[in-house]
């Protein structure tokens, strides 16, 4: 409910709170300067990362970045536009949403796509009505099996290389085609749970 996810938020507060007094010139230092350092993590370039700016980094390394900018804002663009057509399908809108932000992030590691998992469950859905939805699906498993490559083979297959990114691509775009669902879940029940009052509110306060 609302009340478990406040306190939760007052928790995380509260520890970064804690760690801010506790070490301040560290704190400063992550920060100011470690939390925006996109190499700390790795080689951009490097095969695990799944991203649009991995895959221009490992294919255009001259011009990575300004094709990464023109990408990631036609996904930001395509996945806005899935999201509000499927405004009503909870699920479909969530993945949309993860999806994009795999695919927009500067580092996507592998293990970062988990979301591949409610992707597909998604996607067998939608796909029972839509032939592109199926085929993106098929796609996203190939990239699920494929990405052994990464770990056995000194030199992957080009198209291997960025099997997740084309993957998640084609699973956007048949989100942004596809006919919204009737009678999928409402949204705005969410919103009604909220503005409910809070019944255990006064027997705690006794």
């Amino acid at each position: 409910t609302h009340v478990l996810r406040d306190a939760g938020y007052r928790v995380i507060e509260a520890a970064t709170g804690a760690g801010l007094v506790a070490a301040p010139a560290l704190s400063r230092e992550y920060f100011g300067s470690l939390l925006w350092d996109s190499d700390r993590p790795g080689v951009i370039g490097y095969v695990g990362n799944q991203s649009l700016l991995g895959a221009a980094t490992r294919h255009v390394p001259g011009a990575a970045s300004p094709v990464w900018l023109v990408a990631a804002t036609a996904v930001l663009v395509v996945a806005a536009l899935a999201v509000r057509r499927h405004r009503r399908d909870a699920w479909l809108s969530l993945c949309t949403a993860a999806l994009a932000g795999l695919l927009v992030s500067p580092v996507s590691w592998s293990h970062h796509w988990v979301w591949l998992l409610p992707l597909v469950a998604v996607g067998v859905r939608r796909g029972r009505r839509s032939a592109l939805f199926a085929a993106s699906v098929a796609l996203v498993l190939v990239a699920s099996v494929g990405q052994l490559s990464f770990w056995f083979l000194a030199e992957p297959a080009l198209l291997s290389q960025d099997m997740y990114v084309i993957a998640g691509v084609a699973w956007l775009v048949a989100s942004a085609m596809s006919r919204a669902s009737e009678g999928a879940v409402d949204l705005s029940l969410v919103d009604r749970w909220d503005d409910e009052p809070d019944l255990a509110g006064p027997a705690l306060d006794r």
